[in-house]
């Protein structure tokens, strides 16, 4: 949340520094709180609607492969690693690394 806060913040401030003509703020927000806190949740909107797993258009992997990848792996067992598994399914093995540490996919 305030990460989105900063960056809204910074774009009103490189407006104002390139004196930009009109209003830096729509009409409707009485102050920079107000404003970000609109912002926010419009943002957090948008991001929550995004194509998950095999509905996103760069998804390579299916659900079953996630699933079999996640079954597959034994930690300290030769052969069932990252690299192994990435050569198998043929991505790179961080993209495996992000699936078993669920950075990724975490909706299965």
């Amino acid at each position: 949340m305030e990460h989105i806060a900063e960056e809204l913040q910074g774009h009103i401030a490189r407006k104002m520094n390139r004196q930009e003509p009109g209003p830096y703020l729509p009409e409707q927000y009485a102050d920079l709180e107000a404003y970000i806190v609109a912002r926010e949740g419009e943002i957090r909107r948008k991001r929550s609607a995004a194509k998950q797993g095999e509905k996103s258009r760069t998804s390579v992997l299916t659900e079953a492969q996630v699933l079999a990848i996640r079954a597959q792996y034994v930690p300290g067992k030769r052969g069932t690693g990252s690299k192994a598994m990435a050569k198998q399914y043929g991505v790179h093995y961080r993209t495996i690394d992000m699936i078993l540490n669920r950075e990724t996919w975490k909706h299965i």
